[in-house]
């Protein structure tokens, strides 16, 4: 599998150096995060457990130019002597802020403020917006949210203070703008199907937007379930998803080259076997699939270097040794998602799914222009 103009994550080892521009790191040893019951790490001797009780915020955002509302979140990162940690996070009056904390949203043109919105506290369960089940108190789902259409133009920094509480907090990002995706085409037509019935991969290519350091593609198919005994009778939709990279680097992320990637077949079939459940009585149609690329700016792949290897552009986590957050910890920053059209597969690929020797037998429907439709041979 390879990316062209791309080179590989950073190695476990492999000594990385830091230009001065960089912004500042910081350990939260034994704090409880939104991503681990308990940071861990080797620097547990910075943080004495006898010490007084100091308030931290933690913020997190991805701002995506496709979107028109956006949503931040803020917990409080905290040690208390004497209590346990995993009861604290599922107090909501221990993980959130009350109402003394304003937050709002700044635009900058250059160092010209343009713009300042305040942000609106909100049920993000109510929105569609539901929080990742763990160790946090699950109800409420607090988040400040915006809406409105952001400038790729512009710098946006989020604030958020309570003086009461002494907390000023803010960071500040660049907005990634819309790429495009050259292959699979853009404009499929009728006609348009894909192949991966071939030896040889599949190849997609897509252009870099100025400023993206970091992509991560997935491909999502769409299945129709139908009764084996009718295939008239439907039984209902199911979606597979498949993240086929993440964490794919962008050698020199200011120019906007066309960047390719080749899918290997083999995976594609490995993938589709490890997907379909045993369903006895049930025939998997493989209707159509998506691709969904997902572009990062170089502070997300900061805070993608220095989390965790297996997180990818798509997680809603708080890093615990990364933050570009000002008086807190966290992270602002931008990441995009261009998604293609739905495509048909052919017919000879549609026959190898059904049948080929890595998904055959999983009772998925080999072409209509089979004489053996839905089954094989």
């Amino acid at each position: 599998m390879t990316l062209n103009s791309c080179s590989s994550p950073a190695a476990v080892g492999r000594k990385t150096v830091f230009s001065p521009g960089m912004k500042k790191f910081r350990f939260a040893a034994g704090m409880l995060l939104l991503s681990s019951v308990f940071a861990a790490g080797g620097c547990s001797t910075d943080l004495d457990l006898n010490a007084e009780f100091v308030e931290t915020p933690v913020l997190f955002g991805l701002l995506d130019i496709a979107e028109d509302t956006h949503f931040i979140r803020i917990n409080r990162a905290f040690l208390k002597e004497g209590e346990s940690a995993l009861l604290l996070a599922r107090d909501p009056a221990e993980i959130y802020y009350g109402p003394g904390l304003q937050v709002r949203i700044e635009e900058y043109n250059d160092d010209n403020l343009v713009s300042s919105k305040p942000l609106l506290l909100v049920n993000g369960d109510s929105l569609g917006r539901s929080k990742n089940l763990g160790a946090f108190a699950e109800v409420p789902n607090l988040l400040y949210r915006h809406v409105g259409v952001l400038n790729p133009d512009r710098t946006y920094r989020v604030v958020a203070e309570d003086p009461a509480l002494d907390i000023n907090v803010s960071a500040e990002t660049e907005v990634l703008d819309n790429f495009s995706v050259v292959r699979p085409t853009p404009t499929p037509t009728l006609s348009t199907s894909l192949s991966f019935a071939s030896l040889a991969d599949y190849q997609v290519r897509w252009n870099n937007t100025p400023g993206a350091k970091v992509y991560e593609l997935h491909m999502r198919f769409y299945i129709k379930n139908v009764d084996a005994g009718d295939v008239t009778v439907q039984l209902g939709d199911t979606i597979y998803d498949w993240r086929i990279f993440n964490q794919e680097l962008v050698d020199n992320p200011n120019l906007a080259t066309a960047l390719d990637y080749d899918i290997p077949r083999p995976g594609f079939y490995s993938f589709l076997r490890a997907a379909a459940n045993p369903e006895p009585g049930v025939i998997r149609i493989v209707d159509s699939v998506d691709f969904q690329f997902y572009a990062g700016d170089q502070e997300l792949y900061n805070y993608l270097l220095f989390g965790s290897s297996q997180l990818g552009i798509t997680a809603d986590q708080i890093s615990a040794t990364y933050t570009n957050v000002d008086g807190g910890l966290g992270l602002l920053a931008s990441r995009h998602l261009a998604t293609t059209p739905k495509y048909k597969f052919n017919n000879q690929t549609l026959d190898s799914i059904a049948c080929g020797s890595i998904t055959g037998g999983l009772n998925y429907a080999a072409s209509g222009d089979s004489p053996f439709y839905p089954f094989c041979p």
